[in-house]
């Protein structure tokens, strides 16, 4: 069984990339990606949890594991920061090896970790913020809070966005938002 896989619409958009001379910003995307998505796993083999896969999207990816509903908001919380603090080592050996585009490199590793950080569902600000929630709540009005919160969430990115650019975005925006809704569910 595969533990890594690429999503279809990830291989269209680096084959796209490739055809149009971007594929060294589809590589460091992944690339980063991929590195965020070692710190979940790192941290699932360390608390003993059962690995299904790691599926890397276009601009993120998901680590699907098997573990109890009710895990220590503790456990969770080091689970949902080991992606960005794996993302802060890695700014860290890029510099180290002096790579060519260590600007663009920094620009999209902070922009995917600061997305991430969104309280938005299935990415890591959610579950921070269920943790959070999971100490000072009983499950069910957490759990309440919790859906809330990441609904809200998508739609004042949404509007914080339809401020910044007037475009097609808006809708593509929006949508993503929607996708990471209900992908957690599929």
């Amino acid at each position: 069984m595969k533990i890594i896989k690429l999503d279809y619409s990830t291989i269209f958009i680096l084959l796209t990339l490739l055809l149009c001379g971007y594929i060294r910003i589809g590589l460091i995307i992944i690339f980063i990606v991929l590195f965020h998505e070692l710190g979940h796993v790192l941290v699932c083999l360390f608390f003993k949890y059962k690995i299904i896969n790691v599926t890397i999207y276009p601009f993120g990816g998901i680590t699907k594991i098997e573990k109890d509903i009710n895990t220590n908001p503790s456990k969770e919380l080091i689970l949902a920061f080991a992606g960005i603090f794996m993302q802060i080592i890695l700014i860290f050996i890029v510099k180290l090896f002096s790579i060519h585009d260590y600007e663009l490199f920094l620009k999209y590793n902070y922009s995917i970790m600061l997305f991430n950080l969104l309280p938005i569902i299935p990415l890591d600000g959610s579950i921070i913020v269920n943790s959070i929630l999971n100490k000072f709540f009983s499950f069910k009005k957490s759990y309440i809070l919790y859906i809330t919160i990441s609904i809200i969430s998508v739609f004042l990115s949404n509007s914080s966005v339809s401020f910044c650019v007037n475009t097609i975005l808006n809708f593509s925006f929006s949508s993503f938002g929607i996708f990471f809704l209900f992908v957690k569910y599929l």
